[in-house]
């Protein structure tokens, strides 16, 4: 999150701060996580649908590896970067006072659970074309 952004919700000891331009500015941050990753990936879904693709045709090997290691990188680049060390699940608790971190266990396992899914939707494929 940009240091200007940063500045604006939250006091100097990181803990997030309520006021009218901090609301609005944690709305604007929202609106643009919302529209901006999933928006990107949805038109390029429907280009590639237009152009006669498919869910299989997206779910290769190469893109589930290069996802889950993208993941991971960016993970130990952030806390690297935040606390000069190394780890593999990243919690951004350098940019808000966080109460408790459970949620991020959850996150984490969902995130787990998406790519077993899509591992195993491509070996149940591959063993139903080799019967």
């Amino acid at each position: 999150m940009p240091l200007s952004f940063l500045s604006v919700m939250t006091n100097g000891k990181g803990e997030i701060v309520y006021t009218t331009s901090s609301l609005c500015l944690m709305a604007f941050s929202h609106v643009l996580d919302t529209f901006l990753h999933p928006g990107v990936t949805y038109l390029l879904w429907r280009a590639h649908c237009r152009s006669g693709g498919s869910l299989q045709s997206i779910i290769t090997w190469p893109l589930l590896i290069s996802t889950f290691l993208m993941s991971r990188f960016w993970s130990i680049f952030h806390i690297y970067y935040n606390y000069r060390r190394l780890g593999l699940y990243y919690i951004g608790d350098d940019i808000y006072k966080l109460n408790n971190q459970d949620a991020y266990i959850y996150a984490y396992t969902a995130e787990g659970i998406f790519f077993l899914m899509l591992a195993c939707s491509k070996i149940l494929k591959r063993s139903d074309k080799e019967i």
